[in-house]
Order: structure tokens, then sequence, then C-alpha cells
């Protein structure tokens, strides 16, 4: 090491200790390969690495609010041996509109049509509040109609229920031969 290089690094030895660099911090970046900072970028674009890290969160969150409402069924809507199934409900003063569309999605699975007997769906609407449950079969309203025979045919079931105080929730056990099927409903009020 020359003597040129020795005053440009500052290098000084005290008694026996080890050498001690110093160096300015001016000179270090006005050298050819120190980075430049330039004042006019903004946060995220001099910190590239933050911005990669908040991007892949940012990516992440949308791919599991995707899975999320993806896999998360609606309760109020379902399917139960070829047809799917939509309960409505709206409360009115002291009474429930209770409303379930049945729309046939496929062709049926027993098909009695041409005898006597047809395909006949069977309903037992209830009302809840506070998020407890009915027990299968405990009061509520009853209706039954025959099934749409035809694809893409659909029927809507209306009834109209008495309201319960603090009734808050409308349910819907739907039968359709051997095949049971709950959904709820919230009541907005």
């Amino acid at each position: 090491m020359n003597k040129e290089d020795r005053n440009r690094l500052n290098i000084s030895r005290e008694g026996e200790q080890p050498p001690i660099y110093h160096y300015d911090r001016e000179d270090r970046l006005s050298r050819p390969g120190a980075p430049r900072r330039d004042p006019k970028l903004g946060f995220f674009r001099r910190n590239r690495s933050l911005t990669i890290v908040l991007l892949d969160l940012f990516i992440l969150l949308l791919i599991g609010l995707g899975i999320y409402f993806f896999l998360s069924g609606r309760s109020y809507q379902g399917n139960l041996g070829g047809y799917s199934l939509v309960l409505r409900g709206f409360p009115y003063k002291d009474i429930v509109f209770a409303t379930l569309t049945v729309k046939r999605t496929a062709p049926p699975e027993n098909s009695y049509t041409s005898g006597i007997l047809s395909e006949r769906i069977f309903i037992h609407f209830t009302l809840s509040g506070k998020g407890n449950k009915p027990a299968e079969g405990e009061g509520g309203y009853y209706l039954s109609a025959q099934l749409p025979g035809k694809r893409a045919e659909e029927i809507i079931l209306r009834e109209a229920i008495p309201s319960v105080e603090g009734a808050d929730t409308l349910y819907a056990e739907i039968k359709i031969g051997e095949k049971t099927k709950r959904l709820n409903r919230e009541l907005n009020q």
C-alpha cells in the first residue's frame, strides 16, 4: 500500500492496536460504483424489496378471499335431487313472507310423471331468533307442490307466516323424494 492510498483511506496506527479505518462518506459516494439516490423517486421506488413483499402479501390476500368466497356456500341456496333451491324471507309488520324458488337443473332421477304418482316437494317453514335453530318437526308451516317437469322450468312457492317476537332467521326444511335439505335466511328488518 503506497502513501497516497494510505492518506486516502486515512489509516492510522495508535500504539499496538489493530488498524482503524476512517473514510469519508462523500468520497465513497462520489466513486463510480456507488449507489445513487434520486430524491424525485417515491417511497416504493426507493425500497424495491419492501414493494415486492407488500405486493406478494396483497396477491395472497386476494387469492385467500377468492377461495373463501368460492368455497363458502350460501346458507339460503342449495341443490337437491337435480333442483336448484333459493330461499327468501321478508318481514312486514307481524308477518314474514317466505318464498322458495325451485328450478330444475338436471333430468329427474326417478321419473313418475307417466304414472299417477308425480314428484312432489314438501317444505316446512319455521322461524327462530338469536341463532337458535328450531328442532326438526317443531311447529312451523307446511307446504307441498308438484315439482317442475321440464329442464329450466321453475316454480315459486310462497307462504305468509305470522312473525314470532325476536325472530331473526327463517328456516326451510325441503324434502324431495327421500332427500332432505335445510336452508336458512337472515331476515332483514
